[in-house]
């Protein structure tokens, strides 16, 4: 499973194992040390759960771009926030199509991605949003999802409830996602027959 790691507040956790004899400079290395030990830490989890490093924000006592030495050696707060945004939105978008059903290819192909309701077209880099909606416009989605079409292969119905599901549990410490129906942008609001399956996905 991928990691989002926060480390604060570091120098109470290590006020036990730094002597008071230290000075404060020699305290906030001490504590910059640690810090770079759980950095390695979360990085090698990511590496075996995405097969990459992705990257990550660093902040010390509320600002980037700080060396991590310069941690306040009695309140400081280090944290590493790494962006694994595109590997979430990567991998429902994987699911969502490896469990489609293929008897035309129509279904496949028309899932969408939107970013604060921006389409975010194949191929694109997804901009930072609040909200991530996957959706599928076509007139008979529905319809899949609900269980009321038949397949001609079982289990490819629930399409986006299955992949809701798979997300959850490989990324459900950094993101949440859930199934919902929704509108169809570019359709009349509030009617029944233009809500289509959904996944929402905002990042923790």
């Amino acid at each position: 499973m991928a990691v989002r790691t926060r480390i604060e507040p570091l120098a109470q956790s290590l006020r036990i194992t730094t002597a008071d004899a230290l000075s404060p400079a020699a305290r906030s290395r001490a504590i910059a040390a640690f810090a770079r030990d759980r950095l390695r830490e979360a990085q090698a989890q990511n590496r075996r759960a995405l097969g990459r490093e992705p990257a990550f924000r660093q902040t010390v006592d509320g600002s980037t771009g700080r060396p991590l030495e310069s941690v306040n050696p009695d309140r400081g707060r280090i944290g590493f926030e790494f962006d694994l945004a595109l590997d979430v939105l990567t991998f429902v978008m994987d699911v969502l199509r490896s469990g489609s059903p293929v008897e035309s290819g129509a279904y496949r192909a028309a899932h969408m991605l939107f970013a604060d309701g921006v389409e975010v077209r194949a191929g694109e880099q997804p901009p930072a949003a609040s909200e991530f909606i996957f959706l599928n416009p076509v007139e008979y989605a529905r319809r899949i999802e609900i269980g009321k079409m038949r397949m001609r292969l079982p289990g490819t119905d629930m399409v986006y409830q299955r992949a809701a599901r798979a997300a959850q549990r490989r990324f459900g410490n950094v993101a949440q996602i859930r199934f919902s129906f929704r509108d169809a942008f570019g359709t009349a609001r509030g009617q029944r027959a233009n809500r289509v399956p959904a996944l929402i996905v905002t990042m923790r």
